[in-house]
């Protein structure tokens, strides 16, 4: 039977990105998709909203996260 590789990950919003992030979780995920047709990536935005009060900090870590992902 054949499999398919699907992907779904997110990273949260709450702060600005540095190398553990990509490293750990960014970097890996895009060489995955590499590998599957079917890849979603999300910046979860909700998250963050419930968890920083400051919103120029939130606006700013969205604005950061996806630069990162072009």
């Amino acid at each position: 039977m054949l499999m398919k590789n699907r992907i779904l990950t997110g990273i949260t919003t709450s702060g600005t990105p540095h190398l553990g992030n990509y490293f750990g979780a960014i970097k890996p995920s895009l060489e995955l998709a590499t590998e599957s047709k079917d890849s979603f990536f999300f910046l979860a935005d909700y998250h963050s909203i419930i968890t920083v009060n400051n919103t120029h900090e939130v606006t700013s870590s969205i604005r950061n996260l996806s630069l990162i992902h072009i």
